[in-house]
């Protein structure tokens, strides 16, 4: 899209966020990104499929970031939820592309905003539920990343957030990521 026609359908969205209705526009807009995240983005196993996200990326990263926004805003509101499990899904969904992409810094933003809002609403104290394993696999990419760039202690202490959250089908990969520090 041209940046113009991208800016004004921003701004049109911005005017319709307080419409959370199933058949709001901004709902169908993060829904729509949300399926293509299911469908080319994911974990190793699908990187084939990464490339077919390139053209879908700006405005991707938009709605993961709107979805996130929203989810802050409309906690206590009807529908709200949505944009709860939108944000997280769609975050977990891009969280390898963005490394296949080398956005490294994107990457850990989006990561460490669901992770530190799971903690702070405290939908992580229920052991092994399934907010806690994303968040544990998000604390995984955010690890990798770290130990990348020779951030042990930050390494470290994301192997420990992982390792208290995640399933013992997914504590694997805290446990690939320890043995590397």
């Amino acid at each position: 899209l041209h940046p113009t026609v991208r800016q004004f359908s921003q701004d049109q969205l911005d005017l319709l966020e307080d419409e959370i209705s199933v058949t709001s526009p901004v709902r169908k807009y993060i829904d729509f990104y949300s399926q293509q995240l299911q469908k080319f983005g994911g974990y190793e196993w699908n990187i084939g499929q990464y490339f077919k996200l390139v053209p879908y990326e700006f405005e991707v990263i938009n709605a993961i970031n709107r979805a996130y926004r929203l989810w802050i805003s409309s906690r206590d509101v009807p529908g709200g939820q949505f944009f709860r499990t939108a944000a997280i899904n769609m975050t977990f969904n891009i969280s390898w592309y963005l490394s296949w992409r080398g956005y490294w810094d994107l990457r850990i933003q989006l990561c460490r905003q669901i992770t530190d809002e799971l903690e702070k609403i405290e939908l992580l104290e229920h052991s092994y539920n399934y907010f806690s394993n994303i968040a544990g696999n998000l604390y995984i990419d955010q690890g990798w990343i770290h130990l990348r760039r020779g951030q042990y202690k930050k390494s470290s202490f994301c192997v420990t957030q992982a390792k208290s959250l995640m399933a013992l089908t997914d504590a694997k990969y805290a446990t690939e990521l320890e043995a590397q520090l």
